[in-house]
């Protein structure tokens, strides 16, 4: 018979265990949008881990490049999104070092 506490471990374990594949899936999908190389903006939103209304206002500002296909369609190049990332990254270093 199982105690209570050793249910409580088996949780535990399994919740560990869950959120590393939910990593793992994370880190599956950042790559299949990098081997793609272009991205739409559902798609850039979430390369990025950013709300819609963040990213409009990256595109607005130029902060972001993208190529403008119609009149509501964008799309974005997985490089340009790699570069703002690492320079936020670099920058909340610095603002967290500061």
């Amino acid at each position: 018979m199982i105690d209570n506490e050793e249910i409580l471990i088996r949780q535990t374990e399994c919740l560990g265990m869950m959120h590393e594949l939910k990593d793992d899936i994370k880190n599956m999908h950042h790559t299949l949008y990098s081997v793609k190389g272009q991205l739409s903006f559902t798609e850039a939103r979430k390369y990025l881990g950013i709300t819609q209304k963040k990213l409009n206002e990256l595109v607005r500002n130029k902060v972001i490049p993208c190529i403008k296909i119609s009149n509501r369609k964008l799309i974005f190049g997985t490089s340009d999104l790699d570069d703002y990332l690492d320079a936020n990254c670099n920058k909340r270093k610095e603002d967290d070092h500061g």
